[in-house]
């Protein structure tokens, strides 16, 4: 990203066009799901077990299911490049490793850790209280490992650091960078804080508060456990980065 970028208007751009495009996903998806009368599983089921049976009762479904899983292959892959980015910088920051080094090392892990959760759509079918493993990391680290971050990430910058450095690195103007900071700093936190202990406290695992058929629940208690490991995986990361920078 360059350094002159507008980063609140690649923000807006980004979220109302990756709005736009799971709308439109959603009305071209489900249509076909009920046509052929299948469950309108929510993720990785639907994309992995409903899709490829319903592009196999569709005409010219085999065209249909080589563009869908080519586009969600590529869909995978640069948003795998633009995550690992992110600890790629910051790993060279702390240890002070080269660039190739540390994109080696850190894909590698990531490799092996997410070998386990490729394989539970597999014939190994690995799984959690009968829940493929796939679908319990997207619960959990997936969905509210990603509200927790995006907390972090929001007190670090705006709490931790000064306004001014805010604004400078937001590229935009004065008066919009005013704009933003506040719900950065207050309204952000506190809403996705909210998000999490209610779901976690009024436990989702209820059939009754989906309106999709079908829909499986990892349920509460499993939730907090990987939100937990999520945490401790961050802290074991953090020790190590301050030994080896020691």
């Amino acid at each position: 990203m360059a350094k002159e970028q507008d980063i609140p208007q690649a923000a807006l751009i980004i979220t109302v066009a990756d709005l736009c495009v799971a709308l439109l996903a959603g009305a071209v998806i489900f249509p076909v799901v009920f046509s052929y009368g299948l469950s309108p599983t929510i993720g990785a089921e639907l994309a992995f077990t409903t899709l490829p049976i319903a592009f196999s009762r569709m005409p010219l479904g085999q065209v249909f299911a080589v563009a869908f899983f080519t586009v969600l292959f590529f869909a995978a892959i640069t948003s795998a490049v633009s995550m690992l980015e992110v600890c790629v910088a910051a790993v060279d920051e702390v240890v002070g490793w080269t660039r190739k080094k540390t994109t080696a090392i850190l894909t590698g892990l990531l490799l092996l850790v997410t070998l386990v959760s490729a394989l539970s759509y597999s014939a190994m079918q690995l799984t959690v209280t009968g829940i493929p493993v796939l679908d319990v990391m997207d619960d959990t680290v997936g969905t509210l490992g990603l509200h927790i971050t995006a907390v972090l990430v929001a007190v670090a910058f705006t709490s931790f650091l000064s306004p001014d450095v805010f604004y400078r690195e937001l590229g935009a103007t004065t008066h919009l960078n005013q704009i933003v900071f506040f719900p950065c700093k207050y309204v952000i936190p506190v809403a996705l804080l909210l998000t999490v202990g209610v779901e976690l406290a009024t436990g989702i695992q209820v059939p009754g508060t989906s309106c999709i058929p079908g829909t499986r629940y990892i349920g509460s208690v499993l939730q907090a456990e990987g939100v937990a490991l999520f945490a401790f995986l961050i802290l074991v990361v953090c020790v190590i980065a301050g030994m080896v920078r020691k």
